[in-house]
């Protein structure tokens, strides 16, 4: 039988990995940890990390693992507070929090480890990260935004297609069917010339997980959008990420999503025209049987 071959270091990405948002974005700080064990933020809003992570990561040093840390959030103290205060410290041997490629963070991981890029596996949820590490050599798993409750990071199938964004005003429609799972791209703009775009589709193997992501491939776009909206159609929305020009995040109320239409769309008078990055998880739930 062959010997099992596992990781000397596993690293996990924070926002949509380890709790389900932004720090620099969705929380406000500084953050308090109150006499009920939990931890709230300056609005007094209670900052929740996905449930599975304190059992996983005792599991894992249980059984022995080095742990490390990797994002590149602007919000450095205040990811490193969160951490703190949800009582993680212990875990992890290793941490880099700041902005940049994740490279960076892995080669300092490699420094201070002396662990070859090979025996790392590193979780993340955004594509970039993951194609800049695996470069180096190390083992990803893809996570969809919905927490670390299943094993998705290997068995994760895509399709992509340009399209063209057209400026005029007049409302646009680019539709993209996979087998069930129904992406749906509505926007109306202003500007001077129409845009490369894309349409890419993801799903784990099983079909439990997918995501859908409409985005400008140069992360930056010329045109002023007065209205857009993404509907799914299959899986249930879960999560959505959406980005302006130069990879700032749009605050939350320039955006909402419409659990009974299971769309993302834009909030009237709030948004302010700028758009290059869709990015919707949705999870499909199984039918209840029929008694």
């Amino acid at each position: 039988m062959a010997e099992e071959i596992k990781p000397k270091l596993i690293v996990f990405d924070l926002d949509y990995t380890l709790w389900p948002f932004w720090v620099d974005t969705h929380v406000d700080p500084p953050f308090t940890l109150k006499g009920n064990g939990k931890v709230y933020d300056f609005r007094g809003a209670e900052v929740k990390h996905y449930p599975e992570v304190p059992d996983v990561l005792k599991k894992l040093q249980n059984d022995g693992y080095k742990l490390g840390i990797a994002s590149r959030t602007g919000a450095i103290e205040d990811g490193r507070k969160l951490v703190e205060l949800f009582g993680w410290e212990e875990y992890f041997q290793f941490s880099e929090i700041y902005p940049g490629v994740k490279t960076k963070h892995f080669s300092r991981f490699n420094e201070k480890s002396k662990i070859p890029y090979e025996d790392m596996l590193f979780f993340d949820d955004e594509n970039r990260n993951i194609v800049d590490v695996s470069k180096l050599g190390v083992t990803f798993c893809f996570m969809f935004r919905v927490g670390l409750c299943d094993n998705v990071g290997d068995t994760l199938e895509e399709e992509s297609a340009h399209f063209d964004v057209k400026p005029g005003g007049k409302i646009n429609v680019y539709t993209r069917d996979w087998d069930g799972f129904h992406c749906v791209f509505t926007y109306a703009c202003q500007g001077g010339t129409k845009e490369q775009w894309m349409m890419t589709l993801k799903r784990s193997i099983n079909k439990k997980y997918s995501k859908c992501l409409v985005f400008r491939p140069s992360g930056n776009s010329y045109l002023f959008f007065e209205q857009f909206s993404v509907q799914i159609k299959g899986p249930q929305i879960q999560s959505a990420k959406l980005l302006a020009n130069n990879g700032k995040p749009l605050s939350p109320e320039q955006y909402k999503i419409e659990k009974s239409k299971n769309t993302v769309t834009h909030t009237n008078e709030k948004f302010n025209s700028e758009l290059t990055f869709i990015e919707i998880d949705a999870i499909r739930h199984k039918k209840k049987k029929e008694l």
